[in-house]
């Protein structure tokens, strides 16, 4: 670390901005500022539940969480989905 650049190599200076309150379903709303996307809630929907009603959309900088079905996200499992969340306290 001390002989590499000083400077990033990335070219992002200001912070990426979304919606802050996205409904995915009737009950779970996501906000997307504050997703790390660690996968558990997508994870726990197809591989425990096996209904994958969520999943990541796109790559990279632009990557989020939507909603497969088309009522949106209304699992029976959706509160758990929500408990295993860091971020939601």
């Amino acid at each position: 670390m001390a002989y590499g650049p000083a400077q990033s190599r990335f070219l992002f200076d200001e912070k990426n901005h979304l919606a802050k309150q996205m409904p995915l379903g009737e009950l779970i709303y996501l906000d997307r500022e504050r997703c790390i996307q660690c996968g558990r809630c997508v994870r726990f929907q197809s591989e425990i539940v096996d209904d994958p009603d969520i999943a990541f959309y796109q790559r990279g900088r632009s990557m989020e969480i939507i909603t497969n079905s088309e009522p949106g996200f209304d699992s029976i499992f959706s509160g758990n989905t929500t408990d295993i969340c860091p971020w939601v306290h």
